[in-house]
């Protein structure tokens, strides 16, 4: 109202959400602990997380080499419960986790750790040393 008595509008109403709650944690699915793959592109899958408040807003997946996550060489963000990495995983052993972030900014507690293996070089060629190529053998059990 101003000073001659007119008054404006009412403004529209405004629902506010104070949230202080951190989402759920994820579970985590694949790859399984203790996978091994052949593939440098895995898909990951998560359980998704729960959020009273704000609701989720993402997950942040974080790959290591490093059980203790020291310094991660991999991390992607995802909407939904999967994803993959940009880039192809290099061969070798690696750690993963996940947590969710709501939409008022509270990480949630990270996921367990699932530890898995890339191997994407088939074993080499082997070589029969018994029989010899084309020698006859009168063993039941060739050596």
């Amino acid at each position: 109202m101003d000073r001659a008595g007119n008054t404006s509008p009412a403004s529209a109403v405004r629902k506010i959400i104070i949230d202080y709650t951190k989402p759920s944690e994820s579970t985590l699915i694949a790859p399984a602990n203790n996978e091994n793959t052949r593939t440098l592109t895995p898909v990951f899958r998560w359980g998704l997380s729960a959020d009273t408040g704000s609701g989720i807003s993402y997950y942040y997946l974080e790959a290591d080499d490093d059980s203790g996550f020291a310094s991660i060489n991999y991390s992607e963000t995802a909407l939904q419960d999967t994803a993959a990495f940009q880039s192809s995983l290099n061969e070798g052993t690696y750690y993963f986790r996940v947590r969710a972030l709501d939409n008022a900014g509270n990480a949630g507690t990270g996921s367990n750790v699932n530890l898995f293996r890339v191997d994407a070089t088939a074993p080499g060629t082997q070589s029969i040393i018994s029989p010899l190529n084309g020698e006859a053998t009168f063993a039941l059990r060739p050596v």
